[in-house]
């Protein structure tokens, strides 16, 4: 029987219903999924953007900060050898750790009235070829002196005067008056051999005189010592930056070192790549300041930058009516995926943060504060804490250094509760987690670890995270916290540096000090000797002329001399011990008859205090082979303080045959030396006590230190506060020839 019309359409009705609902559906999930998409193609091209900015900005502020570190190795010296240069900058370990630099140089300020000893300074160095190019003449030169590495390529800038190329000078007088870091606009590297050229530019430091007035300009062209530069060939240094973000980006990339002008563009990334005509097509341009310049840097999609998810809507699209239900997964899929991609983007901006705030700070508290509470909100702990690895004797051990989260004082707490052995271990580790930890009166259930470990290797602390829930890390928070400690780690060494470099500055200080002091008087002395000869003289008094009187004052004022001749030479001593430069000129003689006639030397001295004094010889002659002025040296040295410490005690001098080497000891009765001070005595401008009462440049016992250990020898020290002093030279007995 046939179908009625009306039944044939309620028949059709149903499936056309569904039909059209899943056709609609497919619709609107269709134009969703594209907004979805187009959205987070957007903020994929954003994030590509943001890395981009932060990894320029990130590797030049690290440069930069590079070239300010150097600068005050300079105002902390006022001699900076080749040797003790390229040993500083391969300690920074920036050529190693950020390579696209081509090098850290030094170019030095030269009057042209001392180009010629300037030039001969060098060739006695052992560079017999240099010259400062162009020869052009002119007031004032800037040649390349130091430059590292000092490779093929450096070698061909060494002897450069910069300030002779328009973009060059404009930099470095620009660096001058600012006393800040200056770029060059682009320019062409003089290291290039004409093959495979790229562009180049470089950065500038000033250097003035240690405690110049730098108020205005005047003053600090006139106190310019030179400049501390970096040199940068651009491909090198971008491929580089470029290669951290992803090995093939989907983006065309012109970098500018002023406007938007073809002869000043220095880098492409896919010059030759067709843009994106489609409907992801995204093009943005951002300004960096970089060392008082502004580059500028052009970035647009390519025309493969859509990947598979721009089809999509057309697959729904297709099999929408069979799949509807994978529709809406996908869609779920998407935003779960965006949900990710936002919470990444926000770790990503925390960790950007964390390295510019690392790279700036220098005060070692603010630091681990600032560490503890960045990692703890990064893997959202409950709590935070960073511990202090502290060497002992009966071994390692970590102290509490840093707490972030919770009430003030409330993860102490806990931390005191749990078993010490649980945290050590953690720490001790390089990184580790525990997923589910039970401890009674304990609330947490999870631990994260990651040791800081510093550039030679070693552990220097540990950043702790717990929180109350169970499974709460995992191995991404882990290498997050690995990358934060990694940072750290480089952040604290500087801050330990920046600290060393102060307490070397007080040293000096402390030094000059002294020195004036201890030269000051006996200047002093002859200039009231003389001015009392004169007066007489002037007032034709007959006793300046009297014999005894001329020849008292005659002892008194050589006397003097004497004293400042040997301050002067502890000083030079103490020069050519750092600059390793002493000179030994040996022979073969009794130890024994060299410290007879030293001590007799003393014996006016000694009579004159009462200080009596025992010379025990060994048994059998001495014999070494040593310089035997240097030798004198060190044993007058220790004579002459035990005299000055020993507060009138007996000295004992005694030597001895011990196998292999002779031991010449000498003893004093005095004030003796703090145990907390015995490993310092032998350094630079160390003095056994503090105070004017005792005089002396604190080098006697620096100098002897090297002495000895230049002749395979060394001296050694043993003390008690108010028991007196026992130092001990040691050196090797002549061997039978």
């Amino acid at each position: 029987m046939p179908l009625s019309k009306k039944k044939k359409i309620k028949k059709i009705f149903y499936p056309m219903l569904l039909a059209g609902v899943t056709f609609l559906t497919t619709l609107i999930a269709t134009y969703y999924l594209s907004v979805s998409l187009e959205r987070n193609e957007r903020e994929r091209f954003e994030n590509l953007l943001f890395q981009i900015e932060q990894q320029i900005t990130f590797r030049m502020q690290t440069y930069t900060n590079a070239l300010v570190q150097a600068k005050g190795m300079f105002e902390i010296s006022d001699f900076i050898n080749r040797n003790e240069y390229r040993l500083y900058i391969n300690s920074l370990n920036i050529l190693k750790d950020y390579p696209g630099i081509q090098g850290i140089g030094f170019a030095k300020k030269i009057p042209a009235s001392e180009l010629a000893k300037h030039e001969k300074e060098i060739h006695k160095e052992g560079f017999p070829e240099y010259k400062v190019w162009p020869h052009d003449k002119r007031d004032v030169y800037y040649s390349i002196v130091y430059l590292e590495p000092f490779n093929w390529r450096n070698k061909r800038a060494f002897g450069f005067d910069m300030h002779t190329d328009s973009a060059r000078r404009q930099a470095m007088d620009m660096a001058m008056r600012s006393a800040s870091p200056a770029a060059t606009d682009k320019i062409t590297l003089v290291q290039e051999d004409g093959q495979a050229i790229q562009p180049g530019f470089n950065i500038y430091t000033p250097i003035y005189k240690h405690g110049a007035d730098l108020s205005n300009i005047e003053s600090r062209e006139k106190n310019l010592i030179g400049f501390i530069f970096a040199a940068f060939r651009s491909y090198d240094l971008f491929d580089e930056v470029f290669a951290h973000i992803g090995k093939k980006l989907a983006l065309k990339v012109d970098i500018y070192t002023n406007d938007e002008q073809k002869d000043e563009i220095i880098y492409q990334l896919n010059p030759h790549a067709h843009p994106n005509e489609g409907p992801y097509h995204y093009e943005k341009s951002i300004i960096l300041p970089i060392a008082q310049r502004e580059w500028k840097i052009k970035i647009s999609t390519l025309s493969v930058f859509p990947q598979a998810s721009l089809y999509i809507p057309l697959i729904i699209f297709v099999l929408g009516t069979l799949v509807s239900f994978l529709v809406f997964w996908i869609i779920l899929r998407q935003i779960q995926f965006s949900s990710r991609e936002n919470a990444r983007a926000a770790q990503l901006e925390i960790l950007n943060n964390v390295g510019r705030k690392l790279a700036a700070e220098l005060e070692l508290p603010k630091l681990i504060q600032f560490v503890t509470d960045a990692g703890r909100v990064i893997t959202d702990a409950s709590w935070g804490a960073y511990f202090t690895r502290i060497e002992a004797d009966q071994g390692p051990h970590y102290e509490l250094s840093a707490v972030s989260g919770g009430k003030e004082g409330e993860f102490g707490e806990i931390i005191s509760i749990i078993d010490g052995n649980f945290i050590n271990q953690m720490l001790e580790r390089k990184s580790s987690y525990v997923e589910n930890f039970t401890q009674q009166n304990v609330p947490l259930r999870s631990f994260l670890s990651v040791s800081v470990i510093s550039r030679s290797g070693e552990i220097i602390g540990g950043l702790l995270y717990g929180d109350r829930r169970s499974d709460n890390f995992g191995e991404r928070d882990k290498k997050i916290v690995e990358g934060i400690a990694a940072q750290a780690a480089i952040a604290i060494d500087n801050a330990h540096l920046f600290k060393s470099a102060n307490e070397a500055i007080k040293v000096r200080d402390e030094f000059l000090n002294v020195a004036s002091h201890e030269l000051k008087t006996p200047i002093t002395s002859l200039k009231l000797q003389f001015q009392q000869a004169a007066k007489m003289i002037n007032t034709n008094n007959p006793k300046v002329y009297d014999r005894e009187a001329v020849n008292r004052r005659v002892k008194k004022a050589v006397l003097q001399l004497d004293r400042m001749n040997g301050l002067i030479e502890d000083m030079l001593d103490a020069s050519r011990v750092s600059l390793s430069r002493m000179t030994l000129n040996k022979t073969h003689f009794d130890l024994n008859d060299l410290t007879s006639e030293i001590i007799d030397s003393f014996a006016e001295q000694l009579t004159v205090q009462k200080i009596p004094y025992l010379f025990e010889k060994s048994k059998t002659p001495a014999w070494v082979y040593a310089d035997s002025f240097r030798l004198e040296q060190v044993i007058s040295n220790l004579i002459s303080n035990a005299i000055k410490y020993g507060k009138g005690s007996a000295i004992e001098i005694a030597i001895s045959d011990e196998n292999e080497s002779i031991h010449l000891s000498v003893r004093d009765h005095g004030m003796g030396i703090a145990k907390d001070q015995l490993d310092k005595v032998f350094e630079r401008y160390e003095r056994a006590v503090t105070g004017s009462n005792i005089s002396g440049l604190g080098l006697g016992l620096y100098i002897s230190k090297h002495i000895a250990v230049a002749h395979e020898g060394t001296i050694t020290v043993e003390s008690k506060l108010g028991e007196g002093t026992t130092f001990t030279l040691i050196i090797p007995k002549a061997k039978d020839e």
